[in-house]
């Protein structure tokens, strides 16, 4: 097991890694990267794959990571501080039920992580900020994306790390 000082280090890790090969996309193909890639990471999950799991997930944290970047100009290493911030806020508020804990299974981290996703794609509607729609903020419901796939993501990594021991 390898020494952090916070929860997501590993995941944080390697979405940094995979974070230099992002180029440049609109946000409806952003969104489409992000949903495609959690889908493809709950299918992974979903025939034990480990490796396919992680490399999906690692993935769709990227793309939330990069439109948070490009929406905000927040700098990498503002936007991995803001998934840490929001997992330490979601442990605390969910008593420390998050995909990181191993008593979830990969059924509710896969329902989480698509309602996060489901979120940005509200907050993406023409009635978005009207009235009669329920969005939230882009940035937020961004970084809520990264921090539930880079949560699941680390449970993975120990999983693995422990199955290698």
């Amino acid at each position: 097991m390898s020494s952090h000082t916070h929860d997501l280090d590993d995941a944080i890790n390697l979405i940094t890694e995979e974070s230099r090969q992002l180029t440049h996309d609109d946000e409806i193909i952003l969104l489409a990267d992000i949903t495609y890639e959690s889908a493809l990471a709950v299918c992974a999950a979903h025939l034990h794959s480990v490796s396919g799991t992680i490399s999906n997930l690692t993935k769709a944290a990227v793309h939330a990571v990069f439109w948070y970047q490009d929406t905000t100009g927040a700098p990498l290493a503002c936007a991995l501080d803001a998934v840490r911030r929001e997992y330490d806020r979601a442990r605390t508020k969910h008593h420390g039920n998050t995909p990181l804990s191993h008593t979830m299974s990969d059924r509710d981290r896969s329902v989480i992580l698509l309602e996060e996703v489901g979120e940005v794609a509200r907050a993406l509607t023409p009635d978005a900020h009207e009235p009669t729609g329920h969005a939230g903020d882009l940035t937020d419901e961004l970084i809520q994306v990264a921090t539930v796939a880079a949560a699941w993501l680390q449970h993975e990594i120990s999983k693995k790390e422990s199955s290698n021991d």
